[in-house]
């Protein structure tokens, strides 16, 4: 066989694939792709903060994370926090504790007691609750 014919051949059938995945698509009525655009959020007038608002204004650091303290970083002076830590298949290995913000907005973790691997940290607020994924290597 020849170069050009293999590539003819991948590209053939990429289309066949492309072909059968739009015609199932169009079968099933998902037309996702041509959908409107949500509207922003207006966040103006609300008292409440989102969940999404909630989740790009905490940041976890340092990630991954190779000592015995990670920092959440983002809440206001003397926020009040519950925080529960679940490893990678959903057993609690820190049970819900509450942790309240130092005068800079951060509330620092000892994690000393976790061994390597993946972790989810649960923080409820009063405004929302917030999902966070840790790496301890």
């Amino acid at each position: 066989m020849t170069l050009i014919t293999l590539k003819n051949g991948f590209v053939s059938t990429l289309l066949v694939i492309f072909l059968f995945l739009s015609v199932n698509v169009l079968a099933e009525g998902n037309l996702r792709f041509f959908q409107p655009v949500p509207e922003p959020l207006d966040l103006s007038g609300s008292t409440d903060t989102p969940d999404l608002v909630l989740s790009r204004l905490l940041k976890l650091y340092p990630n991954p994370n190779s000592t015995n303290q990670v920092n959440i970083k983002g809440f206001t002076k003397n926020t009040t926090a519950y925080i529960l830590i679940k490893n990678a298949i959903g057993y609690v290995v820190v049970d819900e504790k509450q942790y309240k913000a130092d005068e800079s907005g951060d509330i620092n973790l000892n994690i000393q007691t976790l061994q390597q691997g993946h972790y989810y940290i649960f923080i409820k607020v009063e405004r929302g609750h917030v999902l966070k994924k840790l790496i301890k290597i």
